[in-house]
């Protein structure tokens, strides 16, 4: 048992300060992931599912083989519930999700701290039975989460690792499930945890563990090293505290480690991420990120034999098969694919930067421009802070000498976009494009992106834009 307990402790301490670390590096990632999650939840609770009868299922349904087919002749569609039909106590869950959407960046820095935290208390053995309680909730809760968007096909990514690794939602629940198989003992057995004296030698062994354990995830997966230093600091600090005061310096430490946590997600806030995994990362081919490989499918014609009702599948290769016998004989039902080889979805898409005003599009341009292109992107035009807009405005002379493409883009109508290029006497295109391409591109509201020969050289959060000086010396590198 205490083997066990030892590599649980181990194992989901190791995995939970991974995980918070990586959502805190993203905080903005990590909280679009849970808008999304509040938005569907809101969705699903104010609409009804109901089957209609499809354009296929039409063309059968008074065929004497329809029965047969009868799930197939039907979809789901989506309808809203009215106000008043609503179940008890779903204007209260609205009202909370609205809520944390709203408060969702702040929501996602919590977690991302908590999950840190917790993980230091398994690994540190302090406040455990608190942790081993919470850790089950957590875990419980997010399975359900990541089951539910599994099955109904609702988020296609978890956000658990933030864009780090990508899980599907299926992948996300075997990966709590996984987890949930080493927390379990931990709190069937949390009073002999709790009350158990651990040894110097088995808490150095711990600190050691997790240390190699971390530092191997780091290099072999994420590619980062920061979480592994970050872990070594916060062993550091611990000891250091438990050498000062035996009997409270490790509640100490952990109030040192999430003052360093929480600081370290407040700045990934409040600027760009320290280690950026997204297609917009500096030194990377946007080009490459935009290339697209499609899926290689089987495409086949399904039809109905009106003999015996059984389903026919005919390839499309070739159309030896097609006569006027089988004609007569079948009745056309569907075109079906199987997918042989999955594609690669492009990590950019969706990038049209449209011009308010003359209608011209730009999105070409940031890919196929010899030379240098500067793109800045507000994700909320009504946040937009007069600094800033100053600050990018400053450099407009910098870039028209240069002779360098300069644009700036949000997800706002064109009225809106004009009204404010009016109000801030902004002599350059600015560019209708969708909201989440371009929180893909910044995180930062307003920040800026240099691009050459398709490549990223430099980004600039909103609150470090370049002066005009320091992009010219850019330039002309």
């Amino acid at each position: 048992m205490k083997i066990l307990l030892w590599t649980s402790r181990l194992i989901v301490g190791t995995i939970f300060i991974l995980s918070g670390l990586i959502k805190a590096n993203d905080p903005h990632g990590f909280s679009y992931k849970l808008e999304e999650y509040f938005e569907v939840f809101a969705h699903d609770m104010t609409h009804k599912t109901e089957m209609v009868l499809t354009e296929d299922g039409e063309k059968i349904k008074d065929e004497p083989c329809a029965e047969v087919f009868k799930e197939g002749m039907y979809a789901k569609e989506e309808t809203p519930i009215p106000e008043e039909e609503l179940a008890a106590g779903v204007p209260f869950m609205l009202n909370m999700f609205s809520f944390f959407g709203e408060n969702a960046l702040a929501l996602a820095i919590f977690i991302c701290v908590l999950e840190i935290a917790l993980g230091l208390s398994l690994l540190h053995g302090v406040f455990l039975r608190w942790s081993v309680w919470l850790l089950l909730l957590l875990t419980v809760f997010f399975s359900f989460l990541t089951f539910y968007s599994a099955y109904y096909e609702k988020v296609t990514d978890c956000g658990c690792f933030g864009d780090a690794l990508k899980l599907t939602p299926w992948q996300s629940f075997y990966k709590d499930i996984f987890l949930l198989a080493f927390i379990l003992p931990l709190f069937i057995w949390q009073r002999t945890l709790a009350k158990t004296k651990e040894s110097n030698a088995a808490r150095l062994a711990m600190l050691t563990a997790s240390s190699i354990g971390m530092a191997a995830l780091c290099g072999l997966q994420f590619d980062w090293w920061l979480p592994a230093v970050l872990l070594g600091v916060f062993h550091l600090i611990f000891e250091v505290g438990r050498a000062w005061k035996p009997n409270t310096g490790a509640n100490w430490g952990m109030a040192l480690a999430l003052v360093i946590t929480t600081g370290f997600s407040v700045y990934c806030s409040a600027f760009e991420p320290v280690k950026d995994y997204r297609a917009w990362a500096v030194g990377k081919d946007i080009r490459e990120g935009a290339t697209f490989t499609p899926d290689r499918a089987s495409i086949q014609m399904v039809y109905i034999r009106k003999s015996d009702c059984l389903e026919v599948r005919q390839p499309t290769d070739n159309w030896d098969w097609l006569d006027s016998t089988f004609e007569a004989t079948h009745l056309f039902w569907k075109q079906d694919q199987t997918i042989l080889e999955k594609g690669q979805e492009p990590g950019i898409k969706d990038i049209t930067l449209r011009d308010s005003y003359s209608g011209e599009e730009y999105g070409d341009s940031l890919f196929k421009t010899k030379g240098y292109v500067l793109l800045g992107a507000y994700n909320h035009l009504n946040e937009a802070s007069a600094s800033v807009i100053e600050a990018q405005k400053a450099l407009i002379p910098t870039a028209r000498n240069a002779g360098i493409l300069y644009l700036l883009a949000a997800p706002d109508f064109d009225e809106v976009l004009n009204e404010f290029k009016n109000e801030n006497q902004l002599d350059i295109p600015l560019c209708f494009n969708d909201e989440k391409a371009l929180k893909t591109i910044l995180r930062s509201n307003g920040g800026l992106v240099l691009i050459k020969d398709g490549k990223v050289v430099a980004k600039w959060a909103a609150r470090n834009l370049p002066s005009p000086d320091d992009l010219s010396s850019l330039l002309q590198r």
